[in-house]
């Protein structure tokens, strides 16, 4: 207890809550007296500036060891801290790089439409190099026929016996000694490679001149025939003079009436002359023929 002549005894206890409240003194009249400060020996007895206790310095000693040891646990954490993210520090994100424009795909190059040899016009001449076997296996090449006028008429064994065979076997007959030879040619797809039936029907319908076989399609394409019963006549020198049908009359119903366009222009050639109708539109049935492998080019035109 301590006593105070102003006012009177004053708890020992108060004496110790200098501490709590000790900036609030600092220049303000006390409660316990004017101006008075506190006795208390953890104080400095400054006039000017808040209280310190006079023993900071000892407490800093206490305390350095536990900062000691917070520094210690800190930096040993760390590498829990950092195996936890990962084992690694986390590496900042590279920023996205720009793509270069992609290059438009090249346009694949159309295919451009394969051109076919055009037929041997008039006055242009056969090729002689081709060669076909006829029903009887017999090899025949355009070049043979050369020195002579030759017809070449489009045939198959549904046309034996018709209208147009009848008329065809009797030119031949008129024209035989006349440098002028007839050649059937079968080019019907499925037919032409049955040699043994062909020779059949052909004999059947007293067919006498020879039938070839175009089993490839490659005469019919040269000429560019396109129906039975069309016929091309070539002259001593292998060219063209005249293509087309053999006469008006398909059904055979206008007897002595019909044209005969291809004894006209037989006639014509023997007397080393031009068709005077060096084509006509042919009048047989559709002429389904194997699909040629090859069509050569046709020779330059003579004059």
């Amino acid at each position: 207890m301590t006593g105070s002549p102003e006012l009177g005894t004053l708890p020992e206890a108060d004496s110790n809550l200098a501490p709590t409240f000790g900036a609030r003194f600092v220049g303000r009249r006390s409660r316990f007296g004017a101006g008075r400060r506190s006795d208390s020996p953890h104080y400095h007895t400054s006039s000017v500036g808040p209280y310190i206790p006079k023993d900071l310095p000892t407490a800093m000693k206490h305390l350095r060891p536990a900062l000691a040891i917070l520094t210690a646990l800190a930096f040993c954490a760390s590498p829990l801290l950092a195996s936890s993210l990962g084992g690694q520090t986390p590496k900042k994100k590279d920023p996205p790089k720009k793509e270069a424009p992609k290059a438009k795909p090249a346009e694949p190059k159309k295919e451009e439409p394969k051109k076919e040899a055009k037929p041997v016009a008039i006055g242009a001449e056969l090729d002689g190099s081709l060669a076909l076997e006829d029903a009887a296996g017999k090899s025949h090449a355009m070049k043979d026929y050369r020195g002579k006028i030759t017809v070449l008429a489009f045939w198959s064994s549904t046309s034996a016996g018709s209208a147009q065979e009848k008329r065809l076997a009797k030119i031949a007959k008129d024209f035989e000694g006349k440098n002028v030879t007839v050649v059937a040619v079968d080019a019907v797809a499925g037919e032409a490679d049955n040699a043994k039936s062909v020779q059949e029907a052909a004999t059947k319908s007293g067919v006498t001149y020879p039938v070839l076989l175009d089993k490839t399609g490659a005469l019919t394409a040269h000429l560019g025939a396109k129906a039975l019963d069309e016929v091309f006549v070539l002259d001593a020198k292998g060219i063209l003079r005249y293509s087309g049908a053999i006469d008006d009359d398909p059904k055979g119903e206008k007897a002595d009436k019909a044209q005969d366009y291809l004894s006209t222009a037989l006639r014509a050639v023997v007397d080393g002359k031009d068709a005077p109708t060096p084509t006509t539109a042919p009048n047989g049935g559709a002429l389904h023929a194997a699909e040629a492998k090859k069509a050569p080019a046709p020779p330059p035109a003579k004059k």
